[in-house]
């Protein structure tokens, strides 16, 4: 179950209000006294986060948990430090850096218990019986759940310089595979997942390499220019990028080239790369206002980048 894009905080003794974590959403499944973690595309990422298999420790088989899997930098969640583990899959490194830069599996809520369906149960009765159900460890959290006041939970986490909060219904039944106005996530700031569609060479320091990727939505069946971005890289962002670019590129622009600017500039790339997109609002053009880079996506496929995730 997905929420839907919403303006605003607000308090309604209705709806509960969680943090907004900044990691990749994971379903977590107990099979056979192993914990299987599996993506939004039903890709099976289990070895890539070891920590997970805690899951298997504390709740038995036939369990089925909804959560997020969360790096943390300083106390907060870094999506930074998270793509360092999100493609690997070297058992040596995988353990490596799962004690250099461990995950934390934040759940919140419990689809499952003991291979008892509770999709139709309210989320109240869902959240009671997980918090009932799992003892946090060091790697299995329980996500905080407030319930009624959403704006002091919204500034709390714009103080705390997090993504946002996410507001549900408490007497919401969970619907798989949907994106439903029952679940409501309320962002500090805007993020959208984005087509790369080229490329352009940056300047001074970067002159040699990527100076911003331009980057698109599918409105229908066609792609629209949001226009460019070139901030939120590192030395290391910028290389791995540039190696991705040159596996896609083509020369056939795979949007009309005068609805780009500077469009000679630009270096075409087949539209198969999600780049998720931070931004402050929309402008009248239709281009993201102050957008920078936050990473990739391997779990989306491009033609869900569309342009109603625009708030």
């Amino acid at each position: 179950m997905m929420a839907v894009p919403f303006e605003e905080p607000f308090d309604d003794s209705a709806w509960g209000f969680e943090p907004k974590w900044d990691g990749v959403r994971a379903v977590g499944e107990v099979v056979d006294g192993n914990a299987r973690m599996w993506s939004r595309n039903g890709n099976d990422i289990s070895v890539a986060y070891p920590e997970a298999q805690e899951l298997a420790s504390i709740v038995g088989n036939g369990t089925i948990v909804d959560g997020e899997i969360v790096a943390f930098r300083g106390g907060r969640p870094s999506f930074e430090r998270l793509q360092e583990r999100m493609h690997l899959r070297d058992p040596r490194r995988i353990a490596r850096l799962a004690v250099e830069n461990p995950v934390v599996y934040m759940v919140f809520d419990l689809l499952s218990d003991a291979g008892q369906d509770l999709t139709g149960l309210p989320l109240s009765g869902r959240r009671a019986r997980l918090e009932d159900l799992i003892t946090p460890s060091e790697h299995i959290q329980i996500s905080p759940l407030t319930v009624g006041n959403g704006t002091a939970l919204f500034n709390a986490a714009r103080e705390q310089h997090l993504e946002g909060i996410v507001a549900k219904r408490l007497d919401s039944v969970y619907v798989p595979g949907r994106r439903h106005p029952n679940w409501r996530k309320i962002k500090v700031v805007h993020e959208v997942d984005t087509v790369i569609v080229g490329w352009r060479p940056g300047s001074r320091g970067r002159a040699s390499g990527l100076g911003s990727l331009v980057v698109a939505l599918f409105d229908g069946d066609e792609l629209r220019s949001v226009g460019s971005v070139g901030s939120g890289f590192d030395h290391r962002s910028l290389r791995a990028m540039e190696e991705l670019l040159e596996l896609v590129a083509t020369d056939e622009p795979p949007l009309p080239a005068d609805t780009i600017q500077d469009a000679p500039a630009v270096h075409w790339v087949r539209p198969e790369l999600v780049a998720v997109v931070e931004y402050r609002e929309v402008t009248s053009s239709g281009h993201l206002r102050a957008p920078v880079f936050k990473g990739m996506r391997s779990d989306k496929p491009p033609a869900e980048c569309t342009i109603d995730q625009l708030v």
